[in-house]
């Protein structure tokens, strides 16, 4: 990694190579993940999105790199979860990558991760908080209440 790592810090045009091919490669990684994890075949997403399997086969091919934000969003609606865009540091992307493992890929629907969310009003004011517990994440620690809720504590 530290010999891939000083090759871009000194090469600009291996790096922009990197980062073309990873944005790619990695959402066609995700749509295969999640297709699976739903339990779908590629005929089935298809169906979904309105398109066919031969499509759903290329967006899945991490070296065809041609994917539309339209598609991504019709995607997002058919997986139940949001599509997000964002820009981040080449080095950010670098670490994420060389620690990509199956769970990473992932992402549960809104039903599966609504079951986390609980709602608790404070006992002077009548506003709500809304808690969406993390199950991967080590620094919330979580209890039972008496009231079938959860309590969760996050420590920073």
């Amino acid at each position: 990694m530290e010999k891939t790592f000083r090759r871009y810090q000194n090469d600009r045009a291996a790096r922009r190579a990197f980062v073309e091919s990873e944005a790619g490669a990695f959402i066609a990684h995700q749509i295969r993940g999640i297709r699976t994890q739903r339990g779908w075949t590629q005929q089935e997403l298809a169906k979904r999105i309105g398109t066919t399997q031969a499509a759903i086969s290329r967006l899945e091919d991490s070296s065809y790199g041609r994917i539309s934000l339209k598609t991504m969003v019709e995607l997002a609606r058919a997986f139940d979860v949001a599509p997000v865009l964002m820009f981040k540091s080449t080095v950010q992307l670098m670490h994420e990558r060389w620690v990509i493992n199956r769970k990473s890929l992932e992402v549960p629907s809104f039903d599966e991760e609504a079951t986390l969310v609980a709602f608790q009003e404070p006992a002077r004011t009548t506003a709500q908080v809304a808690i969406l517990y993390q199950p991967d994440d080590s620094r919330f620690t979580v209890s039972p209440t008496v009231s079938n809720t959860i309590k969760v504590e996050y420590r920073s």
